[in-house]
């Protein structure tokens, strides 16, 4: 795995920049604000790839106002209260100055009972209350450019406090990049005389913490570009030659004259739009394992820091499911374990008992993110190549996943082991496991009834660790490139 082509954007008076990176003199990861960060990373897998662009839009915590802490004191605009709690949800609190990092400190815990990872703030008691109040003369408003008699209420308008100290809403903001304009939030119609306004707006809110794959306000992304790294350009003109090739040998058997100069450039520019694309750089296997990813903020945080948190937290994920697959004596005597099905509700354990012997393992609160990197995974490490049935090390014939609806968060992953399998291989590989993360003298209780189900965990509990392996050197990748080398909220164990 290597991360290449990394590129920083930020946005200043000038326009787009490209700042220096961490080797160079000068660079400040703590001081710039990045607003586009992007990347080529290699000999990874099309599973990884796609569990990377999905975590930096629903992993990365982030903070937001809430509907529930919001409190509309007194409203006589246009826009109904339902509305303007709606557009306040969707402001993107800045998280990453030396104001907010400090105010608005992060911890994240796994809590057993309810098998769920929650976000809290450090300390919640020093938590600000924002507050626009348009009958205040310290409120700013600004004039709308389009309307002489309109006044703007924006993200400049609030007044934040913490305590006895005072802050403007510019301290928690960001204006937009390009335009530097603060965000808009509503308007109030003024007298063309007197030049008072005829509305007014009051509320007061308090920002809580949480996460895109729970709700959509909190993703911090404008935009996740990521594609399959293209070819060398001496490739893609091959393939261009053979498409040619075809068509003019498809054009001929149809009886059709060639085609004209203008026709054959016409085609040159659909296979630039579409076909080109198809022509990626592969392993040895033909797979994908290159590719182009592109991260843009809108706010909440420095593009970089969204990577590193957001991929942070989908090695957390790994080890919530690791560290909830759990055995415990089930005969003391002997010391003999077995799997402690009651220790966890995140995990359900269910032996295939059709044509197909082997077990069903449900996780509860992850989606594909998670399912297609544990799939991707068990099957490279273990499942047979119909080519090759003597591989060793290879023991399953059957390994996939499946999110059997799309609105409950939970994948189930099927594992099945080849029938010609040895009971001294399945027994030696899971008692090494018992004894290495239990006891010394620890064995496995099995018997033909939970033989195949305790080795199906096993080589579930081998893949995750290789999963967790891959997104840490992901980790120690980027984190070479871009400086950042902690998450920016605390981790509870």
């Amino acid at each position: 795995m290597e991360i290449t082509n990394f590129t920083q954007k930020s946005v200043g008076i000038i326009g787009e920049t490209t700042p220096p990176t961490t080797s160079d003199e000068g660079f400040d990861v703590s001081d710039t604000y990045i607003h586009k960060v992007e990347f080529s990373i290699k000999n990874i897998s099309v599973a990884l790839a796609n569990s990377l662009r999905r975590a930096f839009s629903t992993l990365c915590p982030t903070i937001t106002l809430d509907h529930d802490n919001i409190n509309i004191i007194e409203n006589t605009t246009s826009l109904h209260n339902e509305f303007i709690i709606h557009r306040l949800e969707l402001l993107p609190i800045d998280m990453d100055n030396a104001l907010t990092k400090d105010i608005f400190k992060l911890k994240t815990y796994y809590k057993d009972d309810t098998h769920e990872r929650l976000w809290e703030f450090s300390n919640s008691d020093e938590i600000p209350i924002f507050t626009i109040n348009t009958n205040l003369p310290e409120t700013i408003l600004t004039d709308n450019i389009s309307m002489n008699n309109i006044k703007n209420i924006t993200t400049d308008s609030f007044i934040v406090r913490r305590g006895d100290l005072k802050y403007t809403g510019n301290d928690f903001f960001k204006k937009d990049v390009f335009t530097k304009q603060p965000i808009l939030i509503d308007c109030l119609k003024s007298d063309l005389y007197s030049n008072t306004t005829k509305d007014n707006l009051h509320f007061t809110g308090v920002p809580v913490p949480g996460i895109g794959k729970h709700l959509a306000r909190n993703d911090p992304t404008g935009t996740v570009e990521y594609q399959f790294k293209l070819d060398t350009s001496e490739k893609i003109d091959k393939a261009w030659e053979k498409k040619l090739q075809y068509l003019n040998k498809e054009r001929e058997l149809s009886g059709l004259t060639a085609y004209t100069e203008k026709e054959i450039s016409q085609k040159k520019s659909t296979f630039d739009l579409l076909d080109k694309y198809r022509v990626y750089q592969t392993n040895q296997l033909g797979e994908a394992n290159h590719f182009d990813f592109g991260i843009e903020s809108i706010g909440f945080m420095s593009a970089n820091r969204i990577v590193y948190d957001s991929v942070k937290h989908l090695e957390l994920c790994v080890q919530d499911v690791i560290n909830n697959v759990k055995f415990k004596v089930v005969n003391t005597d002997a010391n003999l374990y077995g799997i402690d099905k009651s220790a966890s509700d995140k995990l359900l354990y269910k032996k295939l008992t059709n044509i197909n012997k082997g077990c069903s393992i449900t996780i509860k609160d992850e989606n594909h993110t998670l399912g297609n990197l544990i799939q991707d995974m068990i099957r490279k490490l273990y499942l047979i190549d119909r080519d090759n049935m003597s591989d060793t090390g290879k023991y399953l014939k059957i390994a996939s996943y499946r999110m059997n609806h799309p609105t409950i968060e939970e994948i189930e992953l099927l594992i099945v082991p080849i029938k010609t399998l040895s009971t001294d291989i399945i027994d030696s590989l899971v008692n090494k496991y018992i004894q290495e993360t239990y006891s010394e003298d620890g064995k496995i209780k099995i018997n033909n009834n939970n033989r195949i189900l305790y080795f199906s965990i096993y080589l579930f509990i081998q893949a995750l660790h290789a999963v967790k392996k891959d997104i840490v050197k992901f980790l120690e990748e980027f984190s070479s490139k871009s400086g950042i080398t902690k998450a920016s909220y605390e981790i509870i164990s």
